[in-house]
């Protein structure tokens, strides 16, 4: 059994993993006790007539608003500020944000701080997630009425208990498929149980040093509403781990087991932070020493490759020749009637294509990227992804770049022009003053919903060019949605060559596209993935070449370049599960991290981690041990290669592993497309150490100096190829 200290940190480490999300599902049987609202909650007039028309289109104009403002100045904060809070979780668009922070300075009524936290609170303690643009909305909100100093708010009873009790019910309904069939229960819910969680709030408060770090700023450095005001959840949630956990009984384990199970990185995340502190991380990034060549840092990919093409079709001619002349004659009618057959239906394919039928590879589970539109002017204005509208076809005088990806591109926690996107559009607008970039990022996206994203930014944004940034989401697509039993690496080997066909495409619209792979299906067991399967990592790798392979196919046929970018990572949040299976295990990983303590000997904890990597070679966790204390030591080299093992063993966190990595190498060699190395350019913005939280949030999502990295890195990439001399040239002089 792990020591109560040890499972204490384990709990503590929680609370920062999941961090903060919206509106618990309402089944909860009990709650806290919540003191009663204020003034506002009482019958009050519709304030907001029909919310849902003035976004009908998901578009909400600025004039439609004016009127709108009027009428809650007229009315005022005690009859209204619950509905403009409503509406303000639901249409996060930027024009309503301003629009409602107007409305709310003009009040100037406190009145409107309380429904503000709760919404607050619902968006960061939703479960197995959180709403950062609700967050940071109601944060700024809250801080135009109450000033910079936001102790009002966190000290607030009613804020607190409600507080808690969102952190209550986020952690039960996480943890409901695990609770399923066992015995543990929580403790009844009470006023003893509440009040004792409140004193633990306040002492968290009292304390904020002792409070978990903040996902999106684990280091505490920024200075934003949100992150201020983010102490409040974070430490009820620490307030509800710790009550649970302070009584020996089978459900203090069971939290213990649950926490460290769920929270996948254990205490990891807290030691990467304790280390990268005393490294002098996230304060300059200037440094005398030279940085090695970016080949140091090439992903290695140890997969051979069969024949191409060609050699098997000399194989075959030659077999069909033989067989022609030492076949009997019966046999020889046979295989020319196959051979006239297969003509045919080769004749049948081309003419397909010359129809302009698309091959199957586009009608390949095309993503449901929402995005809205209207008509105006006889144009169609569409929306991207963080809500900027764009004409549609783009006007004459004007560039336009999609920029396709999953979270990292759409960019939690970070504002519009602070995203990898707008950066890039930044470094690149100094030659292209007309450029317009389009951000696809959408949440959770693996390579065949980016392959649609990719497809759509032309097709429907008429876009002159699209940046590929994927492959962080590819294991944990694969993982999550059940395909680790029946994926076959024989079928993605050849199975590609029918889908790409024409015929194909042809069978396939007839049939109808299936739902597109992002839709929800049930996870394979945890206990699946716990260690490391060279057959999983192979068919991860082929499928996500396949997919990008054919991105890169799409984009030729459509006559639009396209720039791949090689994912960076953090070395430093990993999300890597502890080893499990066995006491010694535990022990042993417990010794390392005590080992690895700042004021400890990096030698003997870099000697006691390669042990560790020696007994338990299949696991990442000893991986990842071990890159820290090679990084520690200062074999960056070392640490290096270790952080590539553990990428390799990780099969249930995310992150671009090396066969990855190398693939979008590959695809980019054979499309001769330009390839941007984004975890090169964060491994030298980051030298002499790995990257770490200096330049992201957690294991793969930035901070505003990350994307500017990232974004220039592209930037020069884009340039060197030449494009964009082409973008400029589409300017109006």
């Amino acid at each position: 059994m792990l020591g109560a200290r040890f499972a204490r940190r384990l709990a503590t480490a929680a609370a920062l993993l999941w961090g903060l999300l919206v509106a618990p599902p309402g089944a909860a049987a009990q709650t806290l006790p919540v003191p009663p609202r204020g003034p506002g909650d009482g019958p009050f007039p519709v304030c907001i007539e029909d919310p849902e028309a003035l976004a009908a289109d998901g578009m909400v104009q600025r004039a439609d608003l004016e009127g709108l403002k009027q009428r809650l100045l007229g009315l005022g904060a005690q009859a209204c500020s619950l509905e403009l809070v409503g509406f303000l979780e639901t249409q996060t668009f930027e024009v309503v944000t301003t629009f409602a922070l107007e409305v709310l300075q003009a009040w100037g009524d406190p009145v409107a701080v309380e429904p503000l936290l709760s919404a607050y609170g619902r968006a960061m303690l939703r479960p197995m997630g959180r709403d950062e643009e609700v967050a940071f909305a109601t944060a700024r909100a809250i801080a135009a009425l109450q000033g910079p100093d936001l102790r009002v708010g966190l000290h607030s009873e009613r804020a607190a208990r409600e507080w808690l009790e969102l952190a209550r019910v986020r952690y039960l309904e996480q943890w409901r498929a695990a609770l399923d069939g066992t015995d543990a229960s929580p403790p009844p819910l009470d006023a003893g149980f509440a009040d004792a969680c409140l004193d633990r709030y306040r002492a968290c408060l009292a304390d904020p040093e002792s409070a978990p770090p903040d996902p999106f700023d684990p280091l505490g450095v920024l200075q934003t509403p949100s992150a201020r005001l983010s102490v409040g959840p974070r430490c009820a949630s620490k307030a509800v781990l710790d009550q649970w956990s302070s009584t020996e009984d089978d459900w203090s384990r069971a939290v213990t087991d649950l926490v460290r199970r769920h929270a996948s990185q254990g205490s990891f995340l807290s030691l990467a932070i304790e280390l990268e502190r005393g490294w002098g991380q996230g304060t300059t990034f200037a440094h005398d020493e030279p940085i090695p060549p970016r080949d140091r840092w090439a992903s290695p990919d140890s997969r051979t490759r069969g024949p191409g093409l060609w050699v098997l079709g000399l194989v075959l001619s030659a077999f069909t020749l033989l067989a022609l002349r030492y076949l009997p004659e019966v046999w020889r009618g046979r295989l020319l009637a196959v051979l006239v057959g297969l003509a045919g239906v080769f004749a049948l394919d081309v003419g397909l294509g010359a129809a302009g039928v698309p091959p199957g590879d586009e009608l390949r589970s095309l993503a449901s990227s929402p995005v809205p539109g209207s008509t105006a002017e006889g144009a169609t204005v569409l929306r991207d992804l963080r809500r900027r509208p764009f004409a549609v076809p783009t006007p004459d005088g004007v560039a336009r770049v999609g920029f396709v990806g999953a979270s990292t591109v759409a960019g939690p926690g970070l504002g519009i022009e602070e995203t990898i996107p707008e950066r890039f559009r930044a470094a690149v607008g100094v030659d292209v003053p007309c450029l317009e970039v389009v951000n696809l990022g959408q949440h959770g996206f693996a390579s065949p919903g980016i392959r649609g994203l990719a497809i759509k930014a032309v097709d429907e944004f008429d876009v002159h060019a699209v940046v590929v940034y994927t492959g962080h989401n590819e294991i944990a697509d694969m993982r999550e949605r059940n395909r680790y039993r029946a994926v076959s690496t024989t079928r993605l080997r050849w199975f590609p060559w029918v889908e790409r066909s024409h015929l194909y495409g042809a069978v396939k619209s007839l049939l109808r596209p299936a739902p597109p792979e992002s839709g929800a299906q049930q996870p394979s067991p945890a206990a699946d993935m716990d260690r490391h399967d060279s057959v999983f990592e192979e068919a991860v790798t082929l499928r996500f070449e396949r997919e990008l392979m054919d991105l890169a196919r799409a984009m030729e046929r459509r006559g639009v370049p396209a720039v791949f970018v090689v994912p960076a990572f953090n070395h430093h949040g990993l999300r890597v599960r502890p080893v499990g299976g066995g006491n010694d295990a535990a022990v042993m990983e417990e010794r390392v991290q005590k080992a690895l303590d700042t004021s400890g000997d990096p030698a003997a904890a870099a000697a006691l981690a390669r042990e560790f990597a020696r007994r338990w070679p299949d696991y990442p966790s000893p991986r990842f041990l071990l890159s820290l204390a090679e990084e520690r030591v200062g074999d960056h080299v070392a640490a290096e290669a270790a952080s590539w093992e553990t990428l390799r063993r990780n099969q249930v966190g995310s992150a671009s592993t090396p066969g990855v990595a190398a693939a979008v190498n590959r695809v980019a060699r054979r499309s001769n497309s330009p390839v941007a190395d984004a975890h090169a350019a964060t491994h030298e913005a980051s030298w002499p150490h790995q990257p770490g939280f200096d330049l992201f949030t957690d294991y793969v999502h930035v901070n505003p100096a990350g994307a500017e990295f990232i974004g220039a890195e592209v930037a020069k990439t884009a340039r060197d190829a030449g494009l964009v001399t082409d973008w400029a040239g589409r300017c109006t002089p």
